[in-house]
């Protein structure tokens, strides 16, 4: 008979901090990406501006 017992607490604190830094990474890199993205947009449509205009 034998009990499940875990005998090192610490481990699974370890893989939550683990999990809560790999997912605050993705969201940086997401919102990153984003900025990056709606930048490159702004620059983009403000050169078609320019060009139509000028």
């Amino acid at each position: 008979m034998l009990h499940d017992v875990n005998l090192l607490p610490w481990r699974e604190e370890k893989r939550a901090q683990y999990r809560q830094r790999f997912v605050q990474l993705v969201i940086l890199g997401v919102l990153i990406a984003v900025g990056i993205q709606w930048g490159l947009v702004g620059i983009y449509s403000k050169s078609k501006t320019i060009k139509v205009l000028g």
